[in-house]
Order: structure tokens, then C-alpha cells, then sequence
């Protein structure tokens, strides 16, 4: 079976371009490489002046070429089955079913795109492209209508999904990672000494979730803390975060994060705003460490007790009263550390996540084939 993966160009360091991997990833291990045919359209730079650009960005930057291109490898290569990286490429699923009627049509959804947009918009300067989120939700309405199959991150988006367009996701594929090998941090004096300040991290990029999330946790919490170093890393941070506290760092863009994650004691995620899930809460549970996070930084991991790798906090009150408690009983921070991992590995590894496509979506799939390939 020939599968196109049709995919727009993504930072590389995003949350975004880290799933598009993975999926990417997951197809060519479950049907080979050689089977896994890959389109990749540049994003347009709908701020260069150009009309035709400006009103591409508004149907997901899907362009008449980069759709006769797509027809053309589905031609040519004889595809079963086309993957779409992003809900806001429903012209593609429309143009694709529309033309091939048999061919089997999955889209992936990152999160509600219509949503994210809007609130997008609220915390940001582009109020001036406020119709933008109509044009977004008439695409992503395409995708839901013309999708054989539609794979959400978390049950929360396929709720709204059904609020808002009347389906659904027939499947959920939460957010992985692939397994790396860790340094554990060593058990000894340095660590649980009282004497050494307990060092907590922040990690995330110039996103506008982040930039309020942690500017929120410097002045409401480490305002009101002793004895705790905060590290910030994120490309694009530096000058978003007004610092006046000589316990908070911000590093800005680093080269490997491994050092920091190694250092640090427990992992912040003091994120309230955004949608979809938070890939960050799963690189900080790869690297095994304990986390203090919000319920919109746990959201979609179906986590049964979660004072086994770290804690919940919603309130400045909440972080303070555990960053408190854990200064003061660090011993416990190793055992959920190790918890973390061991965590991450049984359900947000991307071995994990093949098993589970392999046991649902590849199984769907597999029946499609037979109904319409007959």
C-alpha cells in the first residue's frame, strides 16, 4: 500500500514539527520506507506584500500548483492512502476526494485549529487579520467533511470537534517522543543537601502560552520562594521575559538541552493557556524528571496518580506550597523522577504510540482497504 504524506514545512524545534515527525516516523516503521511517499510545500510568507500570498494564507496556504502537484504523485505512484498532516489543509482532502473518490483520506489534527487561532489572537498583536479564524474554520470544516478517518491528540479536541463541526476524531494518537538515553541524576550529597539550592527548569519557545505561563510563575512565585534557582531555556525568550530576580536565569536558545535537564531537580510547566497537548510535559517526563504542571499542561495524559512523578498546580499558592515541600524533602524527587521515565516509556514513547496505532488506526485502515479496494 503507497501512502502520500503530505506535510508543510515547520521550525524544527517546534511542538508541531516534533508530532509531524513522529507520525512521519510511525508510517514508514508500520508500512516501509519505501511505501511512505513524501510531499513537502514550503509555507508561504504572507507578510511579503503579495496579494496572491495574503490570500492563500487564508485557505491554509494551499495554493492551485501545490494541489496539481499532489494529484500528480497520486497518479504517478498509484496511492491508496493519503495522510494530511494538518486540519488546515481540508482543500486538499476536498480536492483529493472529490477526484479520487476510492482513495482513503486521514487527517491529523494538532488541535482545534479555528480555536487556537482565535486565541491566538486575543494574546497577540494581529487583531488586524481578525477575520482570519472564519476563513481557518472554513477549511478545517473541509477536513472534517472529506476525511475517511480524523486523528486527534486528546479527548478534549474531539469533543470540540463535535461541538463545533458535528464529528468526533475516530481515533486518538496522544503526543510521543522518541526514547533517548538519559544521564540519571546521581542520589547524593549535592542532591539532597539543603545547602545547594533546589534547581528547577523551565523549558519552552517564544510561544505565547509560554511567555505568559512563566512570565506569570516569576513574579507570583519565585517572588515568594528561598533557596531555588530558576533556569529558563527557549529559543526566542530572551527578550520576552522581564527578569529583576537573581535566582532566575534565561538562557535562551542552547545547543543541547541535556545539561540543564541533567541539573535540574524538578521541570516547571506552569502553562494555562494554549490547546492540543504540551509536547514539553513529555520531554521533561523522557528525561525523567519530576514535574510540578497545570492541567492545560497536562492535558491529554491520562496520568492515575499523579503525586507519583510530581504534583498538580493550578494556583501561585499551590507551586509555592510544593516547591516548599519538595526543598525540604528531596529525597522523594528521586523516586519520581525514576517514576517519570518509567512512565513516559510504558505510554508516551514512540514505541508506545506505534503499538497503539498498530492495535487501532493500522487495523481501520486495513478494513477500508478491503471495502474499497475489492
Amino acid at each position: 500500500m503507497k501512502i502520500l504524506y503530505i506535510i508543510n514545512k515547520l521550525s524544527s524545534g517546534s511542538g508541531g514539527a516534533v508530532i509531524n515527525n513522529r507520525n512521519l516516523a510511525l508510517l514508514q516503521n508500520v508500512y516501509g520506507k519505501e511505501n511512505v511517499i513524501v510531499y513537502e510545500f514550503a509555507k508561504t510568507n504572507f507578510n511579503n506584500g503579495s496579494f496572491y500570498s495574503k490570500i492563500l494564507s487564508l485557505f491554509g496556504e494551499i495554493s492551485i500548483k501545490i494541489l496539481g502537484e499532489i494529484y500528480s504523485i497520486i497518479k504517478e505512484e498509484d496511492v491508496k492512502a493519503v495522510f494530511i498532516a494538518n486540519s488546515i489543509y481540508g482543500l486538499v482532502a476536498k480536492g483529493i476526494k472529490k477526484k479520487f473518490k476510492k482513495l482513503i483520506v486521514v487527517t491529523f489534527f494538532h488541535n482545534v485549529e479555528y480555536l487556537y487561532i482565535k486565541d491566538l489572537f486575543k494574546a497577540s498583536k494581529l487583531k488586524s487579520r481578525y477575520f482570519l479564524p472564519f476563513f481557518i474554520k472554513r477549511v478545517e470544516r473541509r477536513s472534517v467533511d472529506y476525511s475517511d478517518l480524523i486523528i486527534a491528540l486528546n479527548e478534549r479536541d474531539s469533543e470540540k470537534l463535535l461541538s463545533i463541526y458535528g464529528r468526533n476524531a475516530d481515533f486518538l494518537l496522544p503526543t510521543s517522543m522518541e526514547s533517548q538515553e538519559i544521564v540519571v541524576t546521581a542520589l547524593n550529597e549535592k542532591f539532597i543537601s539543603k545547602a545547594n539550592k533546589l534547581e528547577l527548569l523551565f523549558v519552552g519557545s517564544n510561544f505565547y502560552a509560554n511567555v505568559h505561563g512563566i512570565n506569570w510563575f516569576i513574579n507570583n512565585v519565585m517572588t515568594r520562594v528561598e533557596n531555588v534557582n530558576l533556569s529558563i531555556v527557549g529559543n526566542g525568550l530572551d527578550d520576552k521575559i522581564i527578569v529583576g530576580n537573581k535566582n532566575v536565569i534565561v538562557y535562551g536558545r542552547v545547543e543541547s538541552l541535556e545539561e540543564f535537564y541533567e541539573k535540574a531537580q524538578i521541570v516547571i510547566l506552569p502553562i494555562f493557556l494554549g490547546s492540543g497537548m504540551k509536547t514539553k510535559t513529555a520531554e521533561a517526563l523522557m528525561y525523567g524528571k519530576p514535574i510540578l504542571a497545570t492541567s492545560e499542561a497536562l492535558e491529554g495524559y491520562i496520568i492515575k496518580n499523579i503525586n507519583e512523578i510530581g504534583s498538580k498546580c493550578n494556583t501561585d499558592k499551590e507551586f509555592i506550597e510544593q516547591i516548599n515541600y519538595f526543598n525540604d524533602h528531596r529525597l522523594e524527587l528521586f523516586d519520581k523522577g525514576i517514576n517519570s521515565r518509567n512512565f513516559f516509556l510504558e505510554n508516551y514513547s514512540n514505541e508506545a504510540i506505534r503499538n497503539l496505532f498498530e492495535r487501532t488506526i493500522d487495523v481501520r485502515l486495513k478494513e477500508l482497504m478491503k471495502v474499497k479496494y475489492v
